[in-house]
This record gives structure tokens, sequence and C-alpha cells, in this order.
């Protein structure tokens, strides 16, 4: 369970459970397949795209066919690691303490970092749309006008699915759409898929992809706040 300090929000959403299902990568499959620990990662074909596996994380390469390659420019999806997610706390601070670089990482336990101008707006968006437990910070709803650079930013905010959490930091740029950028997209998988893309239509979440299959199953993309691509999976058997 990720380590989050501040207070909590339960979730509300449309009445569904989401569980992290992947990360979908441009690239980089030899790198992290270097990087890992291969006792515990294996190498797999997940709906015609590369893959790593370990435990609960799950890696997925290739360009997707709805996105085109796009100069690297900043997006929501900031970076992603492995180990707690800690709000507070710098990220120069939390590395020093906690996260030790030399191969082969264990790669369990994924996380993302996201960044958006309203860390906390976006996480009432997770927790209202997508159902997930959020986590703020104490006086962190007041503008700031002016974002540290990214090394000294802390999480304002943290959405949680189960054992998966996003940490939210604030920033002052510009964010692009994160299709056709390094990290393309995050998925979570569904039951349902029907009735939750119609629910979200109903309450204008832009729908990027419509329902079209996915290996054994089916998907399709959303997007949710700050231009990032959300894809949603259903499996065959959440199909009955």
């Amino acid at each position: 369970m990720a380590v989050l300090i501040g207070f909590s929000i339960p979730p509300a959403g449309l009445g569904r459970e989401f569980r992290f299902h992947h990360l979908h990568l441009a690239e980089g499959l030899e790198f992290y397949s270097r990087l890992f620990d291969p006792a515990v990662t294996q190498r797999a074909r997940v709906a015609g795209f590369d893959a790593l596996r370990s435990g609960t994380m799950l890696l997925l390469f290739g360009r997707p066919s709805t996105s085109q390659s796009m100069p690297e420019r900043p997006s929501a999806i900031w970076h992603f690691g492995w180990g707690d997610v800690t709000l507070g706390e710098t990220y120069l601070r939390h590395a020093s303490r906690e996260v030790e670089w030399e191969p082969p990482l264990p790669a369990g336990k994924l996380h993302l970092h996201l960044q958006s101008p309203s860390p906390v707006t976006t996480a009432g968006w997770y927790r209202d749309m997508l159902g997930a437990a959020i986590d703020v910070l104490p006086g962190t709803a007041a503008s700031h006008p002016v974002a540290p650079r990214p090394e000294l930013r802390v999480a304002e905010a943290a959405v949680r699915f189960g054992d998966f959490a996003m940490g939210i930091h604030r920033t002052d740029e510009a964010l692009v759409s994160t299709r056709g950028q390094r990290a393309d997209h995050i998925a979570f998988e569904c039951e349902e898929l029907d009735r939750l893309i119609s629910g979200l239509r109903d309450r204008g979440v832009p729908i990027l992809e419509s329902i079209s299959p996915f290996g054994d199953g089916r998907h399709a993309t959303i997007e949710g706040p700050d231009h990032i691509a959300i894809e949603l999976v259903e499996s065959d058997s959440h199909r009955h």
C-alpha cells in the first residue's frame, strides 16, 4: 500500500471498480528488460504489443496505431517509478532516502508522478469520474502562481486505485496530450465497458477512441485532466 500523508477523501465515481492494467510506452523494451530483476520479470505479448510483467506491474511497448510520434513536450505524465508515493516530500528528498538505482531493480509496486496546474482539482476528477480514493495535503487548494523546478516539487495530491498510486505535482508549464509522447497513456481494467463509456460521455468526458477489440476483450480511450489519455480495458470474462 502506498504511504500517503495528508487527509483522505473516499471514492465516488460511477460505482465501478477500476484496477491498474498497464502503462504504455512508445519504446524502451530492451532498456527496461536489462534494468529489472530477471528473476521476477517476464516478457510477454499483450494484445499484439511487447510487454514486461512483474507482479501487478505491466508495461506495454510500441507506438499505438492511433498515435503518431510527436516532439517530446511536457505532458500530464511526468515520470514513473517504483516503491511508495509520499505527499509533501520533494522528489530529491524521496530519492535520496528510498530509491536505489543500481540494477537489477525490483519491478513491482509501479507508481506514476503526474503534473497539473491544479493538483487537487485533477485528483477530484479521478475521484468523481473513476472512483479513485484521493489524498491531498492540507492548504494546497490555494493558487500557486509559480511552481518550483521539478526536483523540488512535492506531490500535493495523490489518487489510489487499490495498491496503485499516482502522485500529482503542480506545474506552470502548458501541457500537451500524452498521445504520441514517450509515455502514451495509462490503462485501467474495468467492467461493463458499454455502460461506462456511455456514462462518461453523458458527463462530458471526451472519448478519444470508441470501443474496439483488444486481445481477448475490448477497450476504449478517454481523455482525462490535462490531456492525459486513459485507456479502459474490459476482459472477455467481464462481459457476462
